[in-house]
């Protein structure tokens, strides 16, 4: 009986020193990076910078794969269904991962079952922003142009149930007006048609001030509580008119369903100092990221958290997939 027992504990203890040996000698090889969206995106912008780092970390190149398609589900699927053994990640924003089983009638993922959440990168607010030519200077400016013309205004967004058509609802619903949404594939896309004044409204990332500051498009306010050290003069919607407006986006560091154990905690810590590193801290606050790292456990209850307040939002709206 003695000896029963023991084969069993040896066995064990060989395989946790194997997990062990493998996580400390990880990664041997080139780890695929996939972001769900397209380039120039602050998902892809957020996620190169953390490839480069960790490439420099693991003495590995991070291999960026940017699959794009169904609103970020493509691209997520084939990271819930790679092998756990840390060498395919995933960076991507909030929308795949906690909006778009509401909006799909069918996503071929459980973002909680079938994904290991390691750890959110950052977050970010997002910038109210119109064409240069637009004849609204305020958020109130803006409603009431709207309101004179329901229907008229268009709002661009990334797909739908992303950040940008999410707070476009928020915003038709809290200011009680009508404007049509129209989706584009990326950032750059958007920008361009603010540009020549093809869309009325973008709620866009920080990465977006840079044409606000050339004086190319206008800045009509941020979406988070408090101001943004990226626009400190810029207000919030709270501030001008819709105190209930609040709203952040945020990048997230995920791996296939059983990543854990050693592997999870070296990928996780490796991580977390790449995050504090000065160069990269520079990188993404220069552009209004403001850095976060984490921990696997806190990353996963905001996912489910953050589940149910979406949810409540894409049904008051009815927003379904394009």
């Amino acid at each position: 009986m003695k000896k029963l027992i023991q084969k069993p504990l040896i066995a064990a203890a060989a395989l946790l020193a194997a997990c062990i040996a493998q996580a400390q000698s990880f990664p041997t090889k080139p780890v695929r990076m996939i972001i769900p969206n397209a380039t120039g995106g602050p998902s892809d912008l957020v996620g190169r910078v953390l490839a480069q780092k960790l490439s420099e970390a693991w003495g590995q190149s991070v291999v960026v794969d940017n699959r794009v398609g169904a609103g970020g589900n493509i691209g997520v699927d084939a990271v819930a269904k790679a092998a756990p053994d840390g060498y395919t990640i995933l960076v991507t924003n909030s929308a795949p991962i906690v909006v778009n089983q509401f909006l799909y009638a069918k996503v071929p993922y459980d973002a909680i079952r079938d994904l290991t959440a390691i750890s959110m990168l950052a977050n970010s607010p997002q910038i109210l922003l119109v064409p240069i030519a637009s004849p609204a200077n305020s958020l109130m400016d803006l409603i009431r142009i709207a309101k004179e013309q329901p229907g008229k205004l268009t709002f661009a967004s990334l797909g739908s149930g992303t950040a940008p058509h999410l707070n476009g609802e928020i915003l038709k619903m809290q200011a009680g007006v009508d404007m049509l949404h129209i989706p584009y594939r990326s950032t750059p896309q958007v920008e361009a048609a603010l540009l020549v004044n093809e869309v009325s409204v973008f709620f866009g990332p920080t990465s977006s001030m840079q044409h606000v500051l050339a004086g190319k498009i206008k800045a009509l306010g941020v979406t988070s509580k408090i101001r943004t050290p990226i626009a400190p003069n810029l207000p919030t919607l709270a501030e001008s008119g819709l105190p209930d407006f609040e709203a952040r986006s945020w990048y997230g560091l995920l791996g296939p369903a059983g990543l854990g154990g050693e592997l999870l905690a070296k990928i996780h810590g490796d991580t977390i100092r790449v995050l504090g590193s000065a160069d990269m801290r520079a990188k993404l606050q220069g552009i209004g990221f403001d850095m976060v790292g984490d921990t696997p456990e806190q990353f996963a209850a905001h996912i489910k958290t953050e589940s149910a307040r979406w949810a409540a939002v894409v049904k008051a709206a009815g927003i379904k997939a394009n």
